[in-house]
């Protein structure tokens, strides 16, 4: 190998391990924050929270709210229908980020939520990576289908 050929490891790009993480630590940060309201009987709870903020249909909208971030949390953990999921997390982040935090960033409770919505869009640009089940099953399709 010539010295012009080599690349130092600082330098590659180890890209899809990146959308990897990205993906698992959302995921299972949403599947943790949705389960309780989605299978452990504590909506009740969120609807009055979304009440006291005065959102409309505050029962939809908290299951809406809860269903996305739990089921997107598995779909995005396992890689399947990231982009769809990662725009359901990224709406539900949007309301959470602006409408509850007023749009606080840094040293406030709004930091995490910011977080979340930021990573949503960056899954939303880059997709699931390589190393999904989005990549096995639909990339094979369209090799097949050239």
């Amino acid at each position: 190998m010539t010295e012009e050929t080599k690349t130092h490891w600082l330098f590659k790009c180890y890209g899809n391990g990146g959308m990897l993480f990205l993906r698992l630590w959302l995921g299972i940060a949403m599947i943790v924050h949705g389960y309780n309201s989605v299978i452990g009987g504590e909506m009740h709870g969120f609807i009055e929270y979304l009440e006291s903020f005065q959102i409309p249909a505050p029962e939809l909208m908290a299951w809406l709210a809860k269903g996305s971030e739990f089921f997107g949390g598995v779909l995005l953990v396992i890689g399947l229908f990231s982009k769809v999921s990662a725009l359901f997390i990224l709406v539900t982040m949007s309301v959470a980020t602006f409408i509850v935090h007023e749009g606080a960033l840094i040293g406030t409770a709004g930091e995490l939520t910011w977080c979340y919505l930021l990573i949503s869009i960056a899954i939303l640009i880059q997709g699931s990576g390589k190393i999904s089940l989005d990549h096995f099953i639909f990339k094979k399709k369209t090799l097949v289908n050239t």
